[in-house]
């Protein structure tokens, strides 16, 4: 039981972070200045 509940907020923390850093990299990606 605990470690189903531990895997499971291991994945949505994972889940989680990969959509915070994508997030971050197209926010960074819109506001860079164009060269």
């Amino acid at each position: 039981m605990k470690k189903n509940l531990l895997r499971s907020i291991g994945k949505v923390s994972l889940i989680v972070t990969g959509l915070i850093t994508g997030a971050a990299s197209k926010i960074f990606w819109l506001y860079q200045p164009e060269n």
